[in-house]
């Protein structure tokens, strides 16, 4: 789905909207409504969009995620994550 935005405001003004909030703000929004309006993603669907962001040759939100995730030298650290989840005593 393609959105076009009109470059000016009520007054003939340029309107100026950040980046962040054209793909960010707007995409969330219209996700959201398209969830409304159809319901949700069924599994295969969420997947199938997983595996096309892995195998993009561009950057995607798992890449996103990925950087939100690493520290200040890029690792991130997967023990503190598997240390949060509490293993019940059975299985221990």
């Amino acid at each position: 789905m393609h959105v076009l935005v009109r470059g000016v405001d009520e007054t003939g003004a340029s309107l100026v909207i950040s980046r962040n909030s054209i793909s960010r703000g707007l995409r969330s929004r219209a996700e959201e409504l398209v969830a409304l309006k159809l319901g949700p993603k069924s599994e295969h669907e969420i997947r199938s969009s997983l595996e096309k962001e892995i195998t993009a040759d561009r950057w995607t939100r798992l890449d996103r995620e990925i950087r939100m995730a690493a520290n200040e030298i890029g690792a991130i650290d997967l023990y503190r994550d598997v240390a949060r989840r509490r293993i019940p005593k059975s299985l221990a």
